[in-house]
């Protein structure tokens, strides 16, 4: 199935990331230098690797796992399916790496938030993801990942919003209905603050 898949593949680059090293090496060594060590020691596994058996290199794990995780962020606000979400490895330890993995576990954590039901504290998180979106840099994300990343926040802090009856919910919707992805989602948006 496609659940299957999705948390093998989680795994996978949880592995290939180095984030398994950096859990077994937390305690015995000093937080300046696990970083670095632990993605040495990922780089070392994967070159000791026969290819046939190998995952991803962990520069491109670090990418393929935040953007796994961008995509599972959507399936799971979509469906309300707070177990997937919690499945998804935490990319805290990473996040100085780049500004694309900071954004990307902002985004995380907040929509855990928002799936757990904390509507009150979900909002303002997300737009604050949405402000360091719009900074120069895209948060280190690409064009499309950044314009679509911005537009799902947009519409979960409208979620949150509509939740909490407040009528900013569709400054939101009319924010993400210029994205054709999320012209439906704008549509919901307006209903669901019609409520």
């Amino acid at each position: 199935t496609e659940l299957a898949c999705t948390l093998e593949l989680a795994a996978q680059l949880r592995h290939d990331t180095g984030l398994d090293v950096i859990a077994e090496l937390t305690d015995r060594v000093p937080a300046a230098e696990l970083l670095m060590q632990a993605l040495g020691a990922a780089q070392q596994r994967f070159d000791a690797m026969p290819d046939a058996e190998r995952g991803f290199p962990p520069v491109e794990a670090l990418t393929a796992l935040g953007e796994l995780i961008i995509q599972v962020i959507g399936m799971a606000a979509r469906t309300f399916d707070l177990p997937l979400l919690e499945a998804m490895p935490s990319l805290a330890p990473l996040t100085a790496l780049s500004p694309a993995l900071a954004v990307v576990q902002e985004n995380l954590e907040t929509s855990l938030q928002l799936l757990s039901g904390r509507s009150h504290s979900a909002v303002e998180p997300f737009l604050e993801i949405a402000r360091r979106l719009d900074e120069p840099d895209g948060a280190g994300l690409g064009r499309t990942h950044r314009m679509h990343m911005r537009a799902a926040v947009l519409w979960a802090a409208g979620i949150a919003e509509a939740e909490l009856s407040r009528p900013s919910a569709l400054k939101r919707a009319d924010a993400i209905e210029g994205n054709p992805l999320f012209v439906v989602s704008a549509f919901q948006l307006r209903a669901l603050s019609a409520l």
